[in-house]
């Protein structure tokens, strides 16, 4: 099969998950046997905690595998062995292979993808893996092993229409991950959610550890920040002081499993957090006047964002376009609180805001030409913010990397 045809095999798979019918497929086939594994969920963070945890096992000399969601290029995106991505041709032989079954299941496409990937770092003879759930974690996908160490990275409230309505039943899908006697790292929580970690935890009597918040930031500019922890040095490229938070947290989990016999050099670590993780965190197009790409895409995030701009002092402006299943209207809000000038938009995506209601805020629906308008309107002490969705803002950086907007 081609790039192509794959694209299309599973874009026509059912949108709906069914855990019972993926447990049905699981138990005729078998739950790939991974090799030794950590399993990340959380609000936000996950997959920059992963990034830098899968990167510093590599650097240490390590054969390790990487899932982490969503993809936006192609679904190759999804599984990596030390930063190569799973090949089209072992989706196309898996995908042949099961192809009457994963129909007879209604599959979607991400416990499709999830299968695969996990056979592919179970065939490759692996070291370690470093698994994000797609979403919550008690009735995920991945959810089907028992790790070294789950972490929970934050508690907030985001796809409350399958994890919600109530922050105890977000966290309720969070602690899906904590698996009998296995270590828990458990990062920013409100008390409530909290409460249900610990109680699930306790049951289960898997020892819970937290994450610290006491690092010191010693240089914070648009591209790099300079902090310390525990008396060590670490530069992180990054602007946004939430990347903080998740090389904390990849430090906390890594020495949980130092405890366990897991060797890490210092020096991996170090380098690991001088790569940037993913396209859409914080990307910064220009610094003056400056343009800055986010993918934040739920209330707790943009908060974390906002409090990470205001440091600049700059006069703000947004172009803002979201998908349909996120509390955008809470995002906007906090964005007018922000005291930004705020134009919405759309992109091409079926799950793409192109109704945003009784607002009064300006609508353009070509993101290009709101992106081009706002870009020219800019003055030297202004930052224009293009956020709203993690797909949007990687599709807009690379709009930016072919010169469209010049």
């Amino acid at each position: 099969m081609t790039k192509e045809q794959i694209k299309e095999y599973l874009t026509n798979t059912p949108t709906r998950y069914d855990k019972r019918a993926y447990d049905s497929f699981l138990k005729e086939h078998g739950i790939p046997k991974l090799p030794p594994a950590i399993h990340i969920t959380g609000t936000n963070g996950k997959g920059s905690t992963a990034y830098y945890l899968a990167l510093s096992l590599q650097n240490s000399g390590y054969n390790v595998g990487l899932y982490t969601s969503p993809s936006f290029k192609n679904v190759n995106e999804l599984a990596c062995i030390n930063g190569e991505e799973i090949s089209d041709e072992y989706i196309s032989e898996c995908i042949k292979k099961y192809d009457e079954d994963f129909k007879k299941y209604e599959l979607s496409l991400f416990e499709i993808m999830t299968f695969i990937s996990f056979n592919y770092f179970a065939d490759n003879n692996l070291d370690y893996v470093v698994i994000e759930v797609g979403m919550g974690g008690l009735l995920d996908a991945t959810n089907v092993f028992t790790p070294l160490i789950s972490i929970i990275t934050n508690i907030g409230l985001d796809h409350l229409d399958t994890l919600g309505p109530a922050i105890m039943d977000v966290a309720e899908h969070k602690a899906g991950v904590i698996k009998k006697g296995v270590p828990v790292l458990l990062g920013d929580a409100v008390r409530r959610a909290e409460k249900v970690v610990l109680d699930t935890a306790l049951k289960l009597n898997a020892p819970v550890y937290r994450t610290h918040n006491n690092a010191l930031v010693t240089r914070h500019d648009l591209e790099r920040i300079n902090f310390t922890y525990n008396g060590e040095h670490y530069t992180l490229y990054s602007g946004a002081l939430y990347e903080v938070n998740n090389a904390v947290a990849a430090l906390d989990a890594i020495e949980i499993l130092k405890s366990l016999g897991v060797s890490i050099k210092k020096s991996a670590i170090k380098a690991a957090f001088k790569t940037k993780p993913f396209e859409g965190r914080f990307n910064v197009i220009q610094k003056e006047p400056a343009i800055i790409v986010d993918g934040s895409h739920n209330p707790h995030a943009i908060r974390a964002l906002l409090s990470d701009i205001k440091v600049y002092g700059k006069k703000l402006k947004v172009v803002f376009a979201a998908f349909n299943d996120k509390d955008y209207f809470q995002e906007i809000d906090l964005l007018i609180l922000a005291g930004a000038t705020i134009t919405l938009t759309t992109f091409d995506h079926p799950r793409a805001v192109r109704d945003f209601g009784s607002t009064q805020l300006p609508y353009i629906g070509e993101h290009k030409v709101a992106i081009k308008e706002a870009v020219k309107s800019l003055k030297k002490n202004d930052m224009l913010l293009i956020v709203g969705s993690l797909y949007f803002a990687r599709l807009v950086i690379d709009e930016f990397k072919r010169g469209e907007y010049a």
